[in-house]
């Protein structure tokens, strides 16, 4: 019955209080019924932290650079806002760890403009410090990344 969904992970920050009121105007204006934020890195807390923000930081402006900003490179699951009636028919397979990329590509099969990118707004997260953090977050997406997305397109 709502009419958005927003995915937001636990370690974001919105910069400001207009953040989230942004990303809404964002997927009025462009009529998205997927729409990313722009997401900052704080400050690394090591020299592995900070090589992680610059990798992140090339990668970003590279992606923003590519197709008008609509593409999949953009599209960060740990925060995004969906269309009400396009999260509803929206199933994701357990199978694939990047769940951003599989929405892309669902919202723009038919639609080409379904995706926005919402580059006014920051979002703060904390890139990983320590081989650990790095090799842990890898793991993960490697055990639950089973198929590959375009398996499903």
């Amino acid at each position: 019955r709502s009419t958005y969904l927003l995915t937001i992970d636990a370690d974001i920050i919105p910069r400001g209080n207009m953040q989230l009121s942004k990303l809404v105007k964002c997927m009025n204006s462009n009529k998205a019924d997927l729409v990313s934020g722009n997401q900052v890195p704080l400050p690394g807390m090591s020299l592995l932290g900070e090589f992680a923000n610059y990798s992140f930081l090339v990668y970003q402006h590279a992606a923003k650079q590519f197709k008008n900003m609509n593409n999949a490179h953009l599209v960060q699951g740990s925060v995004m806002l969906l269309r009400g009636s396009f999260a509803k028919t929206a199933h994701i397979p357990p199978s694939l760890s990047n769940d951003g990329s599989f929405l892309y590509f669902l919202a723009t099969k038919h639609k080409s403009k379904a995706f926005a990118f919402a580059s006014d707004t920051d979002f703060l997260f904390r890139m990983v410090s320590t081989f650990h953090d790095w090799r842990s977050l890898g793991k993960r997406a490697l055990v639950t990344h089973t198929q590959n997305v375009v398996d499903y397109f």
